[in-house]
């Protein structure tokens, strides 16, 4: 039974990502490389719900999801959820509230301390 249930958490979230953000496949790095190189547009809308579901079912399925990546797309991300939610800047602090959120994302990925 507890395969079955593996199975389907898993099946559900490769579903999720191929049906909702093929851009949260992945570890998420060139994701957000691509974004600040000004090739990939970042849309967070999309990528942080199915990022953040999809991993807690391949988590809950028994996959093993890099430490790094995932969390520094969804740091990126947020980075620029909190740019689209300001009043409009130029493109450079769009740059850095996403370079902003990818290094909160990499140090909360290595619990480093705020020091």
């Amino acid at each position: 039974m507890a395969g079955v249930m593996s199975s389907l958490m898993l099946i559900t979230s490769l579903w999720l990502v191929r049906r909702f953000a093929a851009e949260a496949g992945g570890s998420g790095i060139q994701e957000i490389e691509g974004y600040l190189a000004g090739v990939r547009p970042a849309r967070w809308w999309r990528v942080l719900p199915v990022k953040f579901v999809g991993g807690l079912l391949a988590l809950g399925s028994g996959m093993i999801l890099g430490r790094e990546g995932p969390t520094v797309q969804m740091g990126g991300n947020g980075g620029a959820l909190v740019n689209d939610l300001l009043p409009k800047g130029d493109d450079n602090s769009a740059h850095a509230l996403v370079a902003a959120g990818a290094a909160a994302g990499l140090t909360a990925a290595f619990n480093a301390p705020l020091e």
